[in-house]
């Protein structure tokens, strides 16, 4: 009978044993398959290819919520470079949002800084955290990085003025598009 007994003990230990390391590489695979899906996410939101590259960026915590709200921040000064956003950039604003898949609490905050300009530290804030992210990344990856933040910002800034709204960027827009770039050097 105590044969039996600790024979039921020790099944017992090793079941849970290896529960144990069922949950673990579970976990791992779980892991895995995350670091996959903001690795995918990322390539999508930066333009940028490389995994090494985009391992960097989630690395520093970087997510594709946090880089689609970056994003955002260049169009939102563009938007206010003239001292008021006109609708056809609000527009374009809104659309670059939902492309970039933002989800309800980022919406609001953007739709605070369409309302009232952002205070000067927000773009600080931006271009410290850009010039950040570029140290890490290679020349192609830091230039495709830069197009993909101010590409949408030049749309942005053609929305309005020209003709039909179409084609005239201030020179306020012009010099705001400059002081960006400057970021990603």
């Amino acid at each position: 009978m105590e044969e039996n007994v600790l024979g039921e003990r020790g099944k017992a230990l090793e079941n849970e044993f290896f529960r144990k390391e069922e949950a673990k590489i579970l976990e791992r695979m779980r892991a895995q398959k995350q670091k996959e899906l903001t690795r995918e996410q990322l390539s999508k939101a930066t333009g940028i290819t490389d995994e090494a590259g985009l391992d960097r960026l989630a690395s520093m915590g970087l997510g594709p919520q946090t880089l689609a709200a970056l994003a955002l921040v260049p169009l939102v000064e563009v938007a206010w470079a003239s001292g008021a956003v006109e609708s056809e950039e609000k527009k374009l604003v809104l659309q670059a949002a939902k492309e970039l898949g933002l989800d309800g609490s980022s919406q609001d905050l953007l739709a605070s800084w369409l309302a009232h300009a952002p205070d000067r530290a927000l773009v600080d804030a931006w271009r410290s955290y850009i010039a950040t992210i570029a140290q890490t990344l290679t020349a192609e990856q830091r230039e495709k990085l830069k197009n993909e933040f101010l590409g949408r910002a030049r749309s942005v800034a053609g929305a309005s003025g020209g003709v039909l709204g179409l084609g005239k960027v201030s020179k306020a827009e012009e010099d705001k598009l400059k002081e960006l770039a400057r970021a990603f050097q």
